[in-house]
């Protein structure tokens, strides 16, 4: 019944799962997830940002976890070294910033 809980669990298991498959289909998959918990009445609001953050920025740590970094590696043909090199090891940080933000926004703005 914990959001807080529930932000940082759907942050980080998104983050895995997009950054070894493409973040649609890991959205998509982890969706149904946030649906069953809003059944159960759990506020989701703050698990769809978590997830987006996960599936929007974490999928950039890898040369596969979105559509577009397949679509600009296949034109750079970077190796997973390389991508972390030039870019990838920012994905964690920024996910770590948008979950810290996200929970800043549960306790302060919402007062949950």
């Amino acid at each position: 019944t914990n959001i807080l809980v529930w932000v940082f669990v759907i942050a980080l298991v998104g983050g895995l799962v997009t950054a070894v498959m493409d973040n649609v289909i890991a959205i998509a998959i982890l969706s149904g997830i946030i649906i069953q918990l809003e059944t159960m009445g759990l506020p989701v609001t703050a698990l769809w940002f978590s997830l987006l953050a996960a599936g929007v920025v974490a999928a950039n740590a890898t040369p596969i976890g979105s559509a577009a970094n397949i679509i600009a590696n296949a034109k750079a043909q970077l190796s997973w070294g390389q991508w972390w090199r030039y870019g990838g090891w920012l994905a964690p940080i920024a996910t770590l910033v948008n979950i810290v933000v996200i929970y800043l926004w549960i306790v302060v703005i919402l007062g949950r």
